[in-house]
């Protein structure tokens, strides 16, 4: 019994303070970079909640909040971090391969118990979704799975919906993270590096 309630307080005296996500600009930027108001703290944590899944690993919040520095307040960054981020996001949008559609099927028709499409239903599900990148499909998969109420695989147009969707969203976060990155490297190099 002694030897349980050591273990027991053992393992909770371990247990660590979650760390808070969404509040990476308050103490955070460069040498000669303003602090934030609370009205412009909203604004980041705005844009972080409209971040792409697809993009969260490699857009961090501090990357958004330096998006909100370069866009709004016309202070300097490192374009570095962009670079680094739009060639990564450009490479996750990238096209997916015939496999990955046939994984994202396959695991929805498993999920429901049905059968998987033939090779021509096979071909006909490529044609219409290799467009779109991989890292879309295990959220196309999940929506699917919780939302769709037939235990059977999905017409393509359930697909295209959920996917044209999460990939206007995705381009059009790429494309203003090249235009923070252009903002950034033009304040570089009329203000001078950081």
């Amino acid at each position: 019994m002694k030897e349980n309630e050591i273990s027991l307080s053992t393992t909770t005296e371990q247990k660590v303070e979650p760390q808070e996500t969404g509040k990476a600009c308050l103490n955070f930027g460069y040498e000669g970079q303003s602090s934030l108001e609370q009205s412009q703290i909203e604004h980041v944590q705005h844009m972080i909640r409209l971040r792409p899944p697809l993009f969260e690993t490699d857009v961090n919040e501090s990357l958004i909040c330096q998006m909100y520095r370069v866009n709004f307040l016309k202070e300097k960054v490192k374009t570095s971090e962009f670079t680094v981020a739009v060639a990564r996001c450009e490479e996750l949008l990238q096209p997916c391969g015939v496999e990955d559609v046939q994984v994202m099927l396959e695991t929805i028709c498993s999920t429901f118990s049905c059968s998987a499409p033939n090779e021509l239903g096979l071909k006909t599900y490529w044609e219409l979704l290799k467009k779109y990148p991989a890292g879309l499909f295990p959220y196309v998969t999940l929506h699917i799975c919780a939302t769709y109420k037939y235990p059977r695989l999905p017409m393509p147009m359930e697909f295209l919906t959920y996917l044209d969707e999460e990939y206007a969203k995705a381009s059009r976060f790429l494309l203003e993270l090249k235009n923070a990155g252009a903002w950034a490297l033009q304040l570089e190099q009329t203000q001078g590096k950081i």
